[in-house]
């Protein structure tokens, strides 16, 4: 995989001795429009990103890490469209770059583009960094270009770049499901293979095959970092499926459930659903913290975890209160529910009667279990009821 850094490499596959020093101006990395080429599809987190920024280039004590360490940004030269920039551009053939001229391309952040978006957040606000790190003569950079036979292997450097130790943010689960709703409209909507394929069947092995790299493709935009290892095994493992259920039942629910799922994710980020406790974050008492509101990826035991900051109504200026993310596994039960009962479940969600939990919750709420077991029993009455109308109205068996 080493190999795609060509500039690094000969014509023979040996590396070089004296590897060119390519230069850029990092305002000419560009955002990437979705196509047929999966550089980096995964959403840039901006939230919380101008915090970061200020906690990185802080004045900090001498037994304090480096305020800003620089990052190696790994970057696909294109030419854009001149016609629309919401079209992907053309990626630049490695035979064709000229490192000499470097600063003459734009690029696509194949790995690294929180950092880009850092650094162009840094350019703009002016801050003292661009002189002092040299952001537009910014060198810590890897050119990589792919064939039109491997264009998969920009998501393989990304995804391998992602897992290494603490090199990337993760997305909340609301940014992961719009991420992989947006990938599954770009394929089509492509609907999921069936549980067995026989053998004989030349189409459905085809579909499978398919499926389980479209699958492969939304595990790396997931906001699990186990997922994001386990999509570079090269064999597909059969619990992959059920690990990716709570993202696959939001992510391709039907169109006009959608909204509802867009609301249900943008009053819980506000805070203004209650926790597995019953509390809203926006009525908590909140805490001079020293953080901004927006979003934050911290280490929890040894995992990273996802938590949203929000402003506190209370304890004065710059007071916050901070909540965990939502959690995939706990939408694992909407597999099992119709299109309107998914409806019913987002509205009783939203109205704050059903919590977003597989915890226990106070009494008169109820949690994702409890709710789907509801729905279970009403499913049964609904049948019972039928069938003793069916009965009493003495209609044949064929009927």
């Amino acid at each position: 995989m080493t190999r795609c850094f060509f500039l690094k490499y000969d014509e023979d596959g040996r590396k070089r001795k004296d590897v060119p020093r390519v230069c850029i101006d990092v305002m000419s990395i560009l955002p990437i429009p979705e196509g047929n080429i999966e550089f980096n599809q995964n959403k840039a987190i901006v939230a919380g990103l101008d915090a970061l920024i200020d906690r990185s280039t802080a004045q900090r004590g001498v037994d304090d890490d480096a305020s800003w360490e620089l990052s190696e940004l790994i970057l696909a030269p294109i030419t854009p469209c001149a016609n629309d920039p919401n079209v992907q551009g053309t990626r630049v053939l490695s035979e064709d770059f000229d490192w000499r001229r470097a600063k003459e391309y734009f690029y696509y952040p194949v790995a690294g583009q929180h950092t880009a978006e850092a650094m162009k957040r840094a350019v703009r606000r002016g801050s003292p960094v661009v002189v002092i790190h040299g952001l537009h003569d910014y060198d810590c950079v890897r050119v990589v270009y792919f064939d039109d036979d491997h264009k998969h292997g920009y998501s393989v450097v990304l995804t391998y770049d992602n897992t290494r130790g603490d090199c990337a943010m993760l997305p909340s689960f609301h940014q992961a499901c719009e991420d992989i709703r947006g990938f599954w409209r770009l394929k089509n909507y492509i609907e999921p293979v069936g549980f067995k394929v026989a053998e004989n069947d030349i189409n459905g092995k085809m579909h499978q095959e398919t499926w389980r790299e479209f699958m492969r493709v939304c595990m790396t935009r997931s906001c699990e970092k186990s997922l994001w290892t386990d999509a570079l095994h090269p064999k597909w493992q059969p619990d992959w499926s059920n690990r990716m259920r709570g993202y696959m039942n939001v992510a391709t629910c039907k169109r006009w459930i959608w909204p509802l799922v867009k609301e249900f994710f943008e009053k819980f980020e506000a805070g203004e659903l209650p926790l597995y406790d019953g509390r809203c974050p926006r009525d908590m008492s909140g805490r001079q913290e020293g953080n901004l509101p927006g979003q934050y990826t911290e280490e929890v035991n040894g995992k990273k975890e996802v938590f949203h900051c929000i402003a506190a109504k209370d304890r004065g200026h710059g007071a916050t209160v901070t909540f965990k993310d939502l959690v995939p596994s706990n939408f694992k039960c909407f597999g099992d529910m119709t299109a309107r009962e998914k409806e019913v479940a987002l509205r009783l969600m939203i109205n704050k009667k059903v919590i977003a939990t597989a915890r226990q919750v106070p009494t008169g709420k109820l949690n994702m279990n409890n709710l789907l077991d509801i729905i279970m029993r009403e499913r049964y009455m609904m049948r019972l009821f039928n069938y003793i109308v069916f009965k009493s109205e003495n209609k044949q068996k064929d009927d």
